[in-house]
Order: C-alpha cells, then sequence, then structure tokens
C-alpha cells in the first residue's frame, strides 16, 4: 500500500515538474522570436546604414531599442546600452554643409559603434 501511494506520488510530481519545463521552454521559444523578431528590424537599418558609409544622418529607432532591452538577458542588455551611447554620442557630434548634407565628425566610430549594436543584436 506504502509503494502505490509512492508511485502516485512520484507520477503527479513527475507531471508538474515536466509541465513546469514544457511551460519554461514554451516561454523562451516566444522570448526568442520576439527578440527575433526586433533584431531584424533593428539590423536591416544598421546594416544598410553600415554599408552605405558615413554621407547621411542615422538615427536608431527609440522605441524599437526599448521593446528589444526588454527581451535580452543582463550582460547583453548592458552591452547593448554601452553601444547605443556610444553611438548617440557620436551622432551627436556632426557637421553639415550649405546643401543639407549631413555628415560625422568620426566616422569609423559610428561605424564601430553599429557594428556592436549589430554583434549586440544576433538572432538567437
Amino acid at each position: 500500500m506504502d509503494l502505490i501511494i509512492q508511485q502516485i506520488l512520484l507520477s503527479i510530481f513527475s507531471i508538474l515538474v515536466g509541465g513546469f519545463i514544457g511551460y519554461r521552454f514554451a516561454l523562451n521559444n516566444e522570448r526568442r522570436k520576439e527578440f527575433n523578431e526586433i533584431a531584424d528590424r533593428l539590423i536591416l537599418n544598421v546594416d544598410v546604414e553600415v554599408k552605405a558609409g558615413s554621407a547621411h544622418h542615422f538615427s536608431i529607432n527609440k522605441q524599437d531599442i526599448k521593446l528589444i532591452r526588454r527581451r535580452m538577458r543582463y550582460l547583453q542588455r548592458r552591452a547593448f546600452d554601452r553601444a547605443v551611447a556610444d553611438f548617440d554620442r557620436i551622432n551627436a557630434q556632426t557637421l553639415s554643409d550649405n546643401v543639407g548634407q549631413v555628415y560625422y565628425k568620426d566616422p569609423d566610430g559610428v561605424n564601430r559603434a553599429l557594428r556592436m549594436i549589430a554583434r549586440c543584436l544576433r538572432r538567437k
């Protein structure tokens, strides 16, 4: 009788643990999909800018940054925040001519910051 109760309790416990693990995997899978969706949008803009060079002014959508930060882990978010801060700092130092063309003072720094942002946005 005691053995039967142990087996029943073990079965119930196993079902609960299996359900919890499945739930966590489903949450992580959904989080990964959301991250990739936002990252694809951002990385497309960053790639276009890196390939175009520094001949025009570029800004990152702040709403997408807020959304992607919520789906990052702590260390990844810290590196991303640092890269975005570097980009914003360099982006604030722009020069313009009379034709309306905007140039960066430090185009290599902009490209370096954009590559760092792209590295943080790699698909999961």
